[in-house]
């Protein structure tokens, strides 16, 4: 029994315990995401939820230009897939984190924020998830037959007008 707990310990270890999930809408590709912490000294991991129908490019964060993070020290950012696993952590460091140009297939994901509020009644942070469409191979292939054919279609007109 002991064996059997200490596997499934090790299992989980990995995962941190959302406090706060929530479900993001993507508009136009793009969301908004953030929270309001109370309780000075408090420990928070956010989830926040997310559906991609097709292919796409990742850019997530919060930055001093895009966002906000104000009494809080976030600690890790992480895209997790469906099972929960990391598909990549984020860079950055207290107030400036950030997930970019990562291609993901089609599927549901969580980003996960970590931290500790610093202030002395609350923290917050705020930013945007952003995915962008990515070309699937086929339109590669129609692109470069299509230029083929227009080329085709030039050689020849040049043929018949020499």
């Amino acid at each position: 029994m002991l064996v059997a707990g200490a596997g499934f310990m090790a299992q989980s270890a990995h995962a941190a315990v959302p406090t706060f999930t929530t479900q993001l809408n993507l508009i136009d590709s793009s969301s908004p995401f953030g929270n309001d912490i109370w309780g000075k000294n408090t420990h928070f991991v956010d989830h926040f939820v997310f559906n991609v129908n097709a292919a796409g490019d990742l850019d997530a964060g919060f930055y001093a230009n895009q966002g906000r993070v104000d009494g809080a020290k976030i600690t890790a950012f992480n895209l997790l897939n469906a099972l929960g696993n990391i598909v990549v952590s984020g860079t950055g460091a207290g107030g400036g984190w950030n997930i970019s140009s990562l291609a993901i297939g089609s599927g549901d994901y969580t980003l996960e924020v970590i931290g500790d509020v610093t202030g002395n009644l609350h923290g917050s942070y705020a930013g945007t998830l952003n995915v962008s469409a990515v070309p699937e191979p086929e339109t590669y292939g129609m692109l470069l037959a299509g230029l083929g054919l227009v080329g085709f279609a030039a050689r020849r007109k040049a043929k018949k007008a020499a």
